[in-house]
């Protein structure tokens, strides 16, 4: 039983995904947002940031939950 568990293994190490079944994990935008309360939100819920467009400038806007605490 021991050897079909290796065997086994051995067989699941040679295949290879399909990365054209594999989800896309980028965001795109095909132009900026032109207020700040539209903005893209970027963070991980510790810092975060918000980007947006003004003046033709890009703006970032930094944040971090301690400052909130």
């Amino acid at each position: 039983m021991k050897f079909l568990y290796i065997i086994l293994v051995a067989f699941l190490g040679l295949i290879e995904p399909s990365y054209s079944q594999i989800p896309s994990r980028y965001v795109y935008a095909t132009d900026l947002a032109k207020r700040w309360d539209e903005g893209m939100p970027l963070g991980n819920g510790l810092m975060g940031a918000l980007v947006w467009n003004k003046n033709e400038r890009i703006r970032f806007a930094l944040d971090h939950a301690e400052l909130w605490d």
